[in-house]
């Protein structure tokens, strides 16, 4: 895949802008899904000492899938300004968490799972609301998230969208060094 030519100069401009937003979009979400799988993990050592609000653990939880699915979802838009660089880490992700997007829909359309029309079916009403957490697992509506394995995909999806910077961006930050020797 050949990354974007841009002729104009406000083009790029906006590619760069564009890129940056993306970026830190990024950011914000591995530091939210980091941040998650800290609480969830606390939360484990706070449940054996008798100290519990599981209702923390499961907006934890639900932050995270959603946070999880941000991270992809911005890694997919600047994979194209990358010339498809961000494709092996982007699947590597996916396969670490295959049910990712389902169990995102599943929080995100909860009114239609709660009423029978979710789009998948394989979603059981009654299963829905039940959370079951381990130290190093969240599982919900039958879908196990490994905390480990999330967070290790995450980190490597990130560091490929920080070695990979679009051309454009790469560019204008050289354009800029040069005008500020």
């Amino acid at each position: 895949m050949e990354p974007a030519v841009t002729t104009d100069p406000m083009d790029e401009e906006r590619e760069v802008a564009r890129y940056e937003d993306l970026r830190s979009c990024a950011n914000r979400a591995l530091w939210t899904i980091d941040l998650q799988i800290r609480r969830l993990r606390d939360f484990a050592v706070d449940m054996e000492s008798g100290n519990q609000f599981v209702l923390q653990q499961v907006s934890d939880a639900e932050f995270l899938i959603l946070s999880l699915e941000r991270l992809l979802a911005v890694s997919r838009l600047i994979d194209p300004m990358t010339a498809g660089s961000l494709q092996p880490a982007i699947a590597d992700f996916e396969n670490a968490l295959p049910n990712l997007r389902l169990a995102r829909n599943v929080i995100s359309h909860i009114d239609e799972y709660l009423s029978g029309k979710g789009n998948d079916k394989s979603v059981r009403i009654g299963a829905i609301s039940t959370y079951l957490f381990g130290h190093d697992i969240v599982e919900n509506s039958g879908f196990v998230f490994n905390l480990d394995a999330a967070q290790t995909v995450a980190e490597a999806l990130f560091k490929a969208i920080q070695s990979n910077v679009p051309v454009s961006v790469k560019n204008r930050i050289e354009h800029v060094a040069k005008m500020c020797r």
